[in-house]
């Protein structure tokens, strides 16, 4: 037996209206189609959809699952105690310098207000393509005679996540904005900088929620989650227990796969119950954060890849006109590599797997190979997690996946 509809049809309620008068007032039946009668009957039906369709977006705006923009955010607040920050954020992170040790260098300072520049038009074909950025280092940098390496804290010139640049990101062009006082300084190309942002998404808002339900009841994962997610810029986190020593391990990266030791502390802040945080790692295992520990750090970085596989359709006719089909494989193997929390990882069985649920005109897929941006080389499978105890500076690998490099070889079914 079929339920009644929560949300009823301004159509039933009419029908009633016209039952009603057929049976009292038979003589208005030959007027309900045109005339006053019927100008009557539309009026109700008209106020009656306003009504229900402002029902309807209420029941939205109070569903995690279907809320949208600021119902999202309002949501998030009132019912999941997430406050996120809506607007654009800055990217913020550090640049490496050294200059060689002839004999003796001298000592000076790096003011605030130094100028950094990343050009990309000299590197047009960078990896990933980078757009051309201005940063400011953010405070006086002092560096001693004969110390001929020094990190700059630096900030991007405006918000965004244009300025992010994203951890082993090759062919971007650094250069310095001014003069440094020792002109022997050079850039080795290390630059950081991430959490810049162009606002908040609907699914981080959602990721941020789901976190804090789980989270909010004891120091367990999802409480080291939903505590990571709040730091300013943090859109992707990989966290990990290492029993052995009873740590716990977490990794943030922004929007666009860029890490910095700046973005390390500002989640290890909270986290780790600072004056201004509420202290989401509690009583339980000590947390870690990206490589804001000297002696235990888990660096990240991107290894930029392709991936090649083999589509056989349904039909030889469906032959014609595969770019629909070509955007469906696309964005199912991109929500393969960037959205699940195991990022460090990938399995081709599983590649082609939701390649081939990607599309209803896709019969099977094969031949999955996922191979290096830069020479071509075959990546293979990583055997897995990290395994306890975590050794010291094991890097984190994410396998950076452009949408244009995802190549299909297209079959017709045998």
């Amino acid at each position: 037996m079929a339920l009644p509809p929560q949300i009823p049809n301004p159509n039933d309620a009419l029908s009633a209206a016209i039952s009603y008068l057929t049976v009292n007032k038979p003589e208005t039946v030959p007027h309900l189609g045109s005339g006053n009668w019927a100008n009557v009957l539309q009026g109700w039906r008209s106020e009656m959809a306003l009504t229900i369709q402002r029902i309807a977006q209420e029941v939205k705006a109070s569903r995690l699952p279907f809320a949208t923009g600021q119902d999202l955010v309002s949501l998030a607040g009132s019912e999941f105690d997430t406050f996120l920050p809506p607007d654009p954020l800055t990217a913020s992170g550090y640049l490496t310098l050294f200059r060689p040790n002839p004999g003796t260098t001298p000592a000076g300072i790096f003011k605030a207000g130094f100028r950094i520049r990343r050009n990309a038009t000299q590197y047009p074909t960078s990896t990933p393509t980078l757009a051309s950025a201005t940063y400011t280092v953010v405070r006086d940098t002092p560096v001693l005679t004969n110390q001929n390496t020094v990190n700059l804290p630096i900030q991007a010139d405006n918000t965004g996540a244009y300025a992010n640049h994203p951890n082993g990101a090759t062919g971007a062009d650094v250069q310095f904005g001014d003069t440094p006082f020792d002109t022997t300084f050079y850039i080795p190309g290390q630059l950081s900088a991430a959490g810049g942002s162009d606002g908040i998404t609907d699914p981080l808002v959602r990721a941020a929620c789901k976190a804090y339900f789980t989270g909010r009841y004891g120091p367990t994962i999802g409480g080291v989650t939903a505590g990571a997610l709040r730091a300013v810029g943090v859109a992707n986190l990989f966290v990990a227990d290492d029993p052995v020593r009873a740590i716990t391990y977490v990794v943030p990266v922004d929007a666009s796969w860029s890490a910095s030791m700046a973005l390390d502390q500002a989640v290890a802040g909270i986290l780790n119950d600072t004056a201004t945080a509420p202290g989401f790692a509690g009583f339980g295992c000590r947390v870690l954060v990206g490589t804001s520990d000297p002696n235990l750090g888990v660096p990240f970085q991107n290894v930029f890849v392709s991936v090649a596989i083999t589509v056989t359709l349904r039909s030889a006719s469906m032959l014609a006109n595969t770019g629909p089909i070509e955007n469906n494989i696309k964005a199912a193997v991109l929500n393969y590599f960037n959205s699940r929390p195991d990022w460090n990882v990938f399995r081709l069985q599983a590649i082609e797997s939701v390649v081939a649920q990607s599309d209803r005109s896709i019969a099977s897929c094969t031949n999955a190979a996922v191979t290096q941006v830069s020479n071509g080389a075959t990546v293979a499978e990583p055997t897995g997690g990290f395994i306890a105890p975590i050794s010291w500076l094991a890097t984190l690998n994410h396998f950076y996946l452009d949408g244009s490099n995802v190549s299909i070889t297209w079959l017709q079914p045998s």
